[in-house]
């Protein structure tokens, strides 16, 4: 329950943040998701069959994968998740260039 708490809580404090914080925010909170549906799907399966062992695992791998992109992202990553900002960025000021010389 309280990695659902965690995840609510950084998704809602990423709307605030310009979109890389954001971004990263709700990678953190798909991870911590993604940790507990792991956590939770293993005590609910209960036996070691291979399908149960086989869910786990791979939540388990999504979520480290979704931290460690959370934590540290690449810098490709990094300029993709920013691209939209600048576009907004570059229209704003065509606007306002174009709103001066007028």
């Amino acid at each position: 329950m309280l990695l659902i708490i965690v995840a609510i809580r950084l998704w809602r404090a990423g709307r605030a943040e310009a979109s890389v914080a954001r971004k990263r925010m709700q990678m953190l909170a798909f991870a911590s998701t993604a940790l507990t549906a792991a956590l939770v799907f293993s005590l609910a399966a209960g036996d070691e069959d291979s399908f149960s062992a086989l869910v786990v695992a791979l939540l388990g791998t999504l979520s480290g994968v979704a931290f460690l992109l959370g934590f540290a992202p690449p810098t490709t990553l990094r300029v993709l998740w920013r691209r939209p900002e600048q576009r907004r960025m570059q229209d704003a000021i065509g606007e306002l260039m174009t709103a001066n010389s007028e």
